[in-house]
């Protein structure tokens, strides 16, 4: 696949199409398209063997991350029976990436429904995760991905505290 996308598409980071459409640039010319590569959760098989694809390529990519995985926070919903098979990178598997090019967005610390939660739970785990990324890694979070895809008016309001920008995983 990552063959054929370089074939047929330009891949550009997550970051600079953010800033063009922020900043208001006209449509650009025919050519290419343009694609963005995410990844959500950091599993072991990422860093196995997604990135190093991503580094033969030489291709930009964002991974979301949820620290409290990493972490091995036992209340996690990663850790449910159909993941069983599914382990967490390292955080030095994760420094790793980033000095490779990787860019990290938060996936908020637990990978909760942020709808369900209270005002000061979802500043609590935007916080958290942000902290958290930048305290092991060095790097803030650009963006957010909302877990499951689940985002509300508030939940955007309040994740924009912390991040540029959030995307529906």
């Amino acid at each position: 696949h990552l063959q054929m996308l370089t074939q047929r598409a330009q891949v550009v980071e997550f970051q600079q199409v953010v800033r063009e459409l922020r900043g208001g640039e006209p449509p650009r010319d025919a050519g290419p398209p343009r694609v963005v590569l995410t990844f959500d959760d950091a599993f072991l098989n990422f860093h196995q063997v997604v990135l190093p694809l991503l580094a033969q390529y030489s291709l930009p990519a964002t991974l979301f991350v949820p620290p409290g995985f990493i972490n091995g926070d036992g209340n996690h919903p990663l850790y449910r029976a159909r993941f069983v098979g599914l382990r967490p990178m390292t955080w030095g598997q994760l420094g790793e990436a980033v000095n490779a090019g990787l860019e990290i967005g938060s996936h908020t610390y637990r990978h909760t429904n942020l709808t369900r939660l209270l005002v000061t739970e979802l500043e609590a785990e935007l916080s958290r995760a942000q902290v958290e990324i930048e305290q092991r890694l060095g790097v803030r979070p650009f963006s957010v991905c909302y877990p499951e895809g689940f985002a509300s008016a508030q939940v955007v309001r309040l994740a924009g505290g912390f991040h540029a920008c959030g995307v529906v995983g």
